[in-house]
């Protein structure tokens, strides 16, 4: 809705996203850094760029609490669009464990415009974590496959799935 919005008052053919991502620090208890300075450190990163861009995409997301940060940090910046999407392990669920459905409520509840999975895996396996988080999302669902898990190869990344297999994953 907000994104609508926004494209009403700012209608062009190009939009700028913001790319924010994971810090790379984990948060207490399992690390050191406290959540009202993980929001600091995502504010700083908005609002250096807010000027410039048409919305911000949270994404490769690992940790719903990180999420929570760099979410409440953009809301508190400015009031541009938000997406927000997390990767999700072979068993459905983030690295620290939330579940596809948690992740939505969550983060629809606290103001985020579309939310979704990215990377992680390929087409067919992330069906089933879009699925549960269509159960209960009221807002836009987003899906941003890889071509199946990527791996190095003689210090290449590669991908398991051809490209025919990928569009037809995706159709």
């Amino acid at each position: 809705e907000a994104a609508a919005e926004y494209q009403k008052e700012n209608p062009r053919k190009v939009y700028v996203a913001g790319d924010i991502s994971m810090t790379g620090e984990q948060l207490a208890p399992m690390g050191t850094m406290d959540f009202e300075e993980l929001v600091s450190i995502y504010k700083e990163q908005m609002e250096s760029i807010k000027d410039l861009v048409d919305l911000f995409v949270i994404e490769t997301m690992m940790s719903l609490q990180e999420c929570r940060a760099a979410l409440l940090a953009a809301k508190e910046v400015c009031d541009l669009p938000v997406m927000v999407s997390l990767t999700f392990n072979e068993d459905g669920r983030t690295l620290y464990g939330t579940d596809p459905a948690t992740a939505m409520i969550v983060l629809e509840s606290m103001g985020a415009d579309a939310v979704g999975v990215n990377c992680s895996t390929g087409p067919d396996r992330m069906l089933e974590v879009i699925t549960k988080m269509k159960e209960v999302a009221y807002i836009p669902i987003i899906a941003k496959p890889n071509a199946g898990m990527p791996r190095l190869e003689n210090g290449k990344t590669v991908y398991d799935m051809e490209p025919e297999k990928f569009a037809e994953g995706v159709s």
